[in-house]
């Protein structure tokens, strides 16, 4: 019973990771909070929830096609909502209120378009469990605590390991001297938004099947 509490807490704590992940991306580099970040969660959910339940797709393509989604819809996010702001040199405030007025408007269109009822997940996993050590754990939150730190951990390699990490690494630090060194920074920050909504949609996927959408 310990151990099945544990791993129950270890695998919603690996789902909050993956969200505060994007997060962090986007503020370490734009020093902004993203609060429409958690509607792109919301919208990365839904898009994983017509793909198991109009398509009837598995699980490892849900996914995928949720981490798809929920990407473009925040590099989307970004061009329409906080590019013009960003190339006026507005303050982080104005993109902060910019952030708040896009959570409002997809959670309110999401609310006029598919509407205030719960959704369910089809059960990919069922009841499935694991012994270990003579308890019970089960699949779904095993899998979900497992998939959360091989994706934290990808992400780790990324950033320290290739090109295009290294330019966001650089961006932290100083955008205008990332700039001059010829980075393209409406590239890099569409990847950083990229990832954000790729990290959403993971998220997204995960508490809908665990709970409800």
């Amino acid at each position: 019973m310990f151990l099945q509490t544990v791993i129950t807490g270890l695998s919603i704590g690996g789902i909050y990771a993956l969200m505060a992940v994007g997060y962090s991306l986007v503020f370490s580099v734009l020093n902004f909070s993203n609060f429409a970040h958690g509607a792109v969660i919301m919208l990365g959910a839904y898009v994983g929830l017509a793909l198991a339940t109009k398509l009837n797709l598995g699980f490892g393509l849900v996914l995928a096609g949720s981490v798809a989604g929920a990407g473009i819809i925040a590099v989307l996010n970004e061009k329409l909502a906080y590019s013009s702001l960003r190339g006026r040199k507005a303050p982080s405030l104005y993109l902060m209120i910019s952030a708040m007025g896009c959570a409002v408007f997809l959670e309110n269109l999401v609310y006029a378009t598919i509407g205030s009822r719960f959704y369910a997940f089809p059960e990919f996993f069922g009841r499935q469990v694991v012994t270990l050590w003579g308890s019970s754990v089960s699949l779904l939150d095993g899998g979900a605590f497992l998939f959360a730190l091989l994706a934290i951990f990808g992400l780790h390699l990324f950033i320290r390991r290739t090109r295009t990490g290294i330019a966001i690494r650089a961006g932290v630090c100083d955008m205008t001297m990332c700039s001059l060194m010829g980075v393209d920074l409406n590239r890099l920050i569409a990847v950083v938004f990229l990832l954000a909504g790729g990290f959403a949609g993971v998220a997204g996927v995960f508490l809908g099947v665990k709970y409800l959408v």
